[in-house]
């Protein structure tokens, strides 16, 4: 019987009410997390200053750079928990570029790459075969038409007869391909340089850059030492893009891939994973 009393009387206590409250709360309340470790290195805080002075046009203040690094903080919070809510996911600009910065972390992934001597020299084989012809010229341009049009007159015309101060946007002496300056100063320059005789001005060109006279000076293919730099770098991307496609395939190969066709398209790609 006191212990029913003594019982009752707990029951009506506020203090009793608050702890069974507290420790109800404790039990159902979610576990604190551990604090998730955020590094933020050095290159990139120097970046973000630097970027903030071009932006400022000055040296920055203490306050300012902690309101820099501040920002640089809350970017990398708010990036990892967009990345961890799928936020943007549906965002075809957000998951290219995120694509393509996956692609580039895997790539940074992959062994050195292995090159022998004899596909370096397979590869420069394969581009003399092809190669463009290349010219050498002399070049005059003028922001309006020359006074002396055309003729052996044009040879002897010095570059002073143009605009006061004319300099040409290409220099002279360089040797081109017509791809090459077709994409620099245009294609009716490119045209005259290809076409034209040799130690002969062309007529008169006019291109977005005013109106020019060219000289070719030489015209001849390429040796193999001037494209084995450029064999070695097409060969070297060849057998990366392969590697990073093999790589990718692997991981392909964990998902079960299902495709949905637009109406009135016929299956794209429906592939479980092998």
């Amino acid at each position: 019987m006191q212990l029913a009393r003594a019982l009752r009387q707990l029951g009506r206590s506020r203090l009793v009410h608050f702890v069974v409250l507290g420790a109800v709360l404790f039990a159902v309340a979610p576990a604190e997390q551990e604090p998730r470790e955020l590094t933020i290195d050095a290159s990139r805080v120097a970046l973000a200053l630097r970027s903030e002075e071009a932006r400022t046009g000055r040296a920055l203040e203490r306050a300012e750079k902690e309101a820099a690094i501040a920002a640089l903080v809350d970017e990398e919070i708010l990036t990892r928990e967009a990345l961890r809510l799928g936020v943007g996911a549906g965002d075809p600009i957000v998951r290219a570029r995120l694509s393509e910065a996956m692609r580039d972390a895997l790539v940074r992934t992959l062994p050195e790459i292995d090159i022998a001597d004899e596909e370096v020299a397979a590869e420069i084989a394969r581009r003399l075969e092809r190669a463009p012809e290349r010219v050498r010229l002399g070049v005059r341009s003028f922001r309006r038409a020359p006074a002396v049009a055309t003729g052996d007159a044009v040879r002897a015309t010095p570059r002073a007869q143009g605009d006061e101060g004319d300099r040409p946007p290409i220099p002279d002496g360089a040797w081109w391909t017509e791809d090459a300056l077709a994409r620099a100063v245009g294609r009716a320059v490119a045209d005259a340089a290809m076409r034209t005789e040799i130690g002969r001005p062309s007529e008169p060109t006019v291109s977005a850059w005013g109106t020019w006279i060219v000289v070719p000076l030489e015209r001849r293919l390429p040796a193999a030492r001037e494209v084995r730099a450029e064999a070695y770098a097409a060969l070297r991307a060849r057998k990366q893009a392969d590697a990073l496609a093999r790589l990718i395939e692997r991981r392909r190969r964990e998902y079960q891939i299902d495709v949905r066709s637009p109406e009135g398209e016929a299956p794209l790609l429906s592939r479980g994973s092998e």
